[in-house]
C-alpha cells in the first residue's frame, strides 16, 4: 500500500483533540470525536491492506494478527507496566481493585466492556481511570477478529456483492447506535455493535478512494470536487471538535458528523489538494506517526496526576502534562515501536511468544490484585500512622452500621395507616436507597409531627408494571420477574397504596442495567399524578465507594475539607443525569408532583465538595450510595428543613424548598 502522509497529518488531529479534551481544555469540548476519527482511519487501512493482500493471494490471517500485535502490544504493554506502581501508590482500594480488572481485561481485549459496565466515559470518576482509553483499542481488535473472515468469506462472491453486505452491516450497526444512544448510552458509547459501522464507513470508502484520487488527477472538474470535498471534511471534524461536549448524544447521528468527514477526507485529500497538502505538513505528520503512543501515554499521566492531586488539574499543568505525553511518545515510539515493527529484530515467533507471555502476565496481575483486594489494603495502611490507622473504617463496617441502623425502623415499616384521619400518610415505594429514606425519616419522626411513614418493598423493574396496576387495577398477565407479582399483589391487596396522602418514589434506578433504567419509575409517578394522587421523587447520588475515599483521606493525611473535595469528584455523574432531569421534566408538568435533589443535600457544586465526613469526622456514606446512621440523621433533617412533605397549594412555590422544580406547568 502506497504511503500516504495526509494520513499521518489527520492522525494527528485526532490524537490532539483527544488529549486536549482529557487535560480540560473547554475549547475542544468535543475532542473525543478523535477516537471516531481513529477508527474510520483504521477501517480504511486495514481495508486496503487485506483486500490487496486478497487481489495478490497472499493473504495470511497468521500475518494479519502478527502485524496487528506488532502495531498493538508493546508499547501497550509498556505502558500498563509503567502504570502498575503509580497506581499501587495513588489509587485507593477500590480504584486498584478495578484498575486490576483493567489489566486483565485489557489483555483479553475486553475493556470496552469492563468499563461499560463501570460507569459512563463522561464521568467524573471515569476521569480517574488510568487505562480507561484502551476501550476503544478493544473494540478495534474485537472487530478484527471477525472482519477478515467476513472479507475472506464474500471475497469470492465478488466486489459488489462485498461492498453490499458491508455497506448493508454498518446501515445496522448505525441503526443499533441511534436506538442505544439514549436509553443505553454507555452501551452504545463502549460496544461494538454500535461502533462498527464507523470502521465499516472506513473501509467502505477504501473500495473508492483509487477511482475517486485517479479522476481527480485527471479532470479539473474532478479535482476541483475533491477540493471541495476535502474541506467539507475537514469542516465536519472540526465543527464536531469546538461544538460538540459531553452533553452531546453520542454515538448516533451525532457521530456520524466526525465520521463521513474523515471519509471525505480520506477519499479526496491528496498531493493534487490543498487540504492534502496542508494534512502532509512535516509538523502534523511527525505527530501523526507518533499518535498510538501518545493517545496510550496521555491518559495515565492525566489520571494519575489528578488523583494525586485530589483535583482537576491546573491549566498550566495540563499543558506541561500534554507536553510530557508527546516526550514520552516520542521515546516509545523510537525505542518500543519501531524495533518491535522490524522484522529483522524480532520474528514471529518472538512476537507471538512475547504477546502470550504479556497477556498471561497482566492476567495474573489483574486476577491477584482483585482477589486479594483486602489483603492489599492492609498492606499499604502499614505505612499510615497508626493512630489514623485506627480511624479507618472498611466497607464491612460501614455497611454493617447502616444495615443496624435501618434494621430498627423496618420490623414495622409495612404496617397499616391508623385511622386517626388527622394525620397525613406518607408511603413509600423503593429498594434498598428507600430502607435509608425511610430510617431517615423515622430516626428524626420528632420533626414531622401529625405525619405517619410507612414502606413497602417495590423494585424499579417492577414500577412499570406498578403503573399499570394503577392505571387498570388488575395486574399485567405476565411479569418479567417473580418478585414483582409478591410485591404487586401486596401493593394491590393491602390498604396502604390506597390510604396514602403522598406516595414516595425512591429507587437507585442504573444498578437494573438489564432494564431501561428509570423509565418504570418515571411511568408510576406519571399514572399517579394522574389520578390526582400526591407523589415525590427522589433524586439520585452516587459516587466511589466510601470506604476507599476515606483510604485515601487518611493514607495521605487529608483534613476534613480535603477528603470531602477528594469525594465530590468520584461522583457518578453519568447515573445520575438523566434520571434526575427526567424526574425534574416531570415535577414540572404536574402541580401535584415535587422532586428532591438528593445531590444537592450532599454536594456543593461551588465548593466542589461532597458531604463524606461531618463536621466531627464521622462518615455519612456506606458505599456509593447507601446510608450511615450519621448520614440517616442528617437527610432526615435535610428533608424536614426543606419541608417536602407539607401538602401542595398555589403558593407552595415560594415555600424555601431545595429541589422542587418552579418551572411553569403545562395547564390541565
Amino acid at each position: 500500500m502506497i504511503y500516504r502522509p495526509e494520513i499521518d497529518g489527520l492522525r494527528a488531529i485526532a490524537v490532539a483533540a483527544v488529549i486536549l479534551f482529557h487535560a480540560g481544555f473547554t475549547l475542544f469540548g468535543g475532542g473525543f470525536v478523535g477516537v471516531d476519527v481513529f477508527f474510520v482511519i483504521s477501517g480504511f487501512l486495514i481495508t486496503s491492506i487485506i483486500v490487496e493482500d486478497l487481489k495478490a493471494g497472499r493473504f495470511s490471517l497468521l500475518r494479519f494478527y502478527e502485524r496487528r500485535a506488532r502495531r498493538i502490544l508493546p508499547a501497550l504493554f509498556l505502558v500498563m507496566a509503567v502504570s502498575v506502581p503509580f497506581a499501587y501508590r495513588l489509587l485507593s482500594p477500590d480504584d486498584l481493585k478495578d484498575f486490576a480488572q483493567s489489566l486483565a481485561a485489557i489483555s483479553l481485549f475486553a475493556s470496552n466492556i469492563l468499563f461499560w459496565g463501570e460507569s459512563g466515559y463522561f464521568d467524573t470518576q471515569a476521569e480517574l481511570k488510568p487505562l480507561l482509553h484502551t476501550w476503544s483499542l478493544a473494540v478495534e481488535e474485537q472487530f478484527y477478529v471477525v472482519f477478515p473472515l467476513l472479507l475472506i468469506a464474500a471475497w469470492r462472491l465478488g466486489r459488489t456483492v462485498l461492498v453490499s453486505v458491508l455497506g448493508l452491516l454498518a446501515l445496522v450497526s448505525l441503526a443499533i447506535s441511534i436506538g442505544e444512544v439514549r436509553d443505553y448510552p454507555s452501551a452504545a458509547f463502549y460496544l461494538l455493535p454500535s461502533r462498527a459501522w464507523q470502521l465499516l464507513v472506513g473501509g467502505l470508502a477504501s473500495f473508492l478512494v483509487d477511482r475517486w484520487q485517479t479522476a481527480a488527477g485527471r479532470q479539473p472538474f474532478a479535482r476541483h470536487a475533491s477540493e471541495a470535498a476535502g474541506w467539507l471534511g475537514m469542516a465536519m471534524i472540526l465543527f464536531a471538535l469546538f461544538r460538540f461536549s459531553d452533553q452531546t448524544p453520542f454515538p448516533g447521528l451525532n457521530a456520524s458528523l466526525p465520521t463521513l468527514g474523515t471519509a471525505l477526507v480520506l477519499l479526496a485529500a491528496s498531493q493534487h489538494t490543498h487540504v492534502g497538502r496542508l494534512l502532509a505538513w512535516k509538523p502534523l505528520v511527525g505527530l501523526g506517526l507518533i499518535s498510538y503512543s501518545a493517545y496510550l501515554w496521555h491518559q495515565p499521566l492525566f489520571a494519575f496526576t489528578k488523583h494525586a492531586l485530589f483535583a482537576d488539574l491546573p491549566a498550566d499543568l495540563a499543558v506541561v502534562l500534554c507536553a510530557a505525553t508527546l516526550v514520552l511518545a516520542c521515546l516509545s515510539w523510537r525505542y518500543v515501536e519501531q524495533p518491535f515493527r522490524d522484522r529483522s529484530l524480532c520474528g514471529r515467533r518472538a512476537v507471538f511468544a512475547l504477546s502470550a507471555a504479556g497477556m498471561v502476565a497482566f492476567v495474573g496481575l489483574g486476577l491477584v490484585g482483585h482477589r486479594l483486594s483486602d489483603r492489599i489494603t492492609q498492606v499499604r495502611l502499614r505505612s499510615v500512622d497508626p493512630a489514623r490507622r485506627s480511624q479507618f473504617l472498611t466497607r464491612e463496617t460501614l455497611v454493617a452500621d447502616r444495615n443496624a441502623f435501618v434494621a430498627r425502623f423496618l420490623p414495622d415499616a409495612a404496617n397499616d395507616f391508623s385511622t386517626e384521619p388527622a394525620t397525613r400518610k406518607i408511603l413509600i415505594l423503593g429498594d434498598s436507597v428507600s430502607e435509608d429514606l425511610y430510617s431517615a425519616l423515622m430516626v428524626n419522626r420528632e420533626l414531622f409531627p401529625g405525619i405517619e411513614f410507612r414502606r413497602l418493598m417495590l423494585d424499579e423493574p417492577c414500577m412499570k408494571a406498578a403503573a399499570d396496576l394503577v392505571a387498570t387495577g388488575g395486574l399485567p398477565e405476565s411479569l418479567d420477574e417473580t418478585t414483582c407479582r409478591a410485591a404487586l399483589e401486596r401493593l394491590r391487596d393491602r390498604p396502604l397504596l390506597k390510604a396514602a396522602d403522598v406516595i414516595v418514589l425512591c429507587s437507585n434506578w442504573p444498578r437494573y442495567i438489564t432494564h431501561s433504567t428509570h423509565e418504570g419509575g418515571m411511568e408510576l409517578a406519571e399514572a399517579l399524578a394522574l389520578q390526582g394522587r400526591e407523589v415525590r421523587i427522589v433524586g439520585l447520588m452516587s459516587m466511589q465507594e466510601a470506604s476507599s475515599t476515606a483510604f485515601l483521606a487518611i493514607r495521605n493525611g487529608l483534613s476534613i475539607d480535603q477528603a470531602n473535595g477528594a469525594a465530590y469528584h468520584t461522583v457518578q455523574r453519568s447515573k445520575l443525569d438523566r434520571p434526575n432531569a427526567d424526574a425534574r421534566e416531570l415535577t414540572a408538568r404536574f402541580d401535584t408532583i415535587r422532586y428532591l435533589d438528593k445531590y444537592a443535600v450532599f454536594c456543593d457544586d461551588v465548593a466542589k465538595s461532597l458531604l463524606l465526613y461531618d463536621a466531627m469526622g464521622r462518615m455519612l456514606f456506606a458505599d456509593n450510595f447507601h446510608l450511615t446512621s450519621v448520614g440517616g440523621v442528617y437527610f432526615g433533617r435535610q428533608i424536614a428543613a426543606r419541608r417536602w412533605f407539607e401538602p401542595f397549594s398555589p403558593d407552595a412555590d415560594t415555600l424555601p424548598i431545595t429541589g422542587q422544580s418552579h418551572a411553569p406547568r403545562t395547564p390541565d
